[in-house]
């Protein structure tokens, strides 16, 4: 198993953008405004690759920014479940590190 980022291994200005950047993913796409919602799933994507460590957590928001643009493409209410895996990912990132 690959090593899981904890709280004490993200700076500090890392996690509070990413914490950021999915609340404003999430509310963006509760308002229906898709565009700002992934434009936000993009950057968590970007903060994830250079600002985080390869592991369990940068894979799974990776994933999860994967996931999110690819319902907003194919999915008749994209919007809406792009919400949720949003919601998911802010819950999993919370989890993850604060172990």
């Amino acid at each position: 198993m690959r090593p899981v980022t904890t709280e004490s291994d993200i700076p500090a200005d890392v996690h509070t953008v990413v914490e950021q950047l999915l609340a404003s993913s999430h509310q963006a796409f509760a308002e229906g405004d898709v565009s700002t919602g992934l434009s936000a799933v993009n950057t968590i994507s970007t903060v994830a690759t250079n600002k985080l460590s390869e592991g369990e957590l940068r894979e799974y928001l990776l994933h999860g920014c994967e996931r999110v643009m690819m319902v907003t493409e194919t999915e008749y209410e994209g919007k809406t479940i792009a919400m949720e895996y949003v919601a998911a990912m802010t819950r999993q990132f919370e989890t993850m590190t604060t172990q």
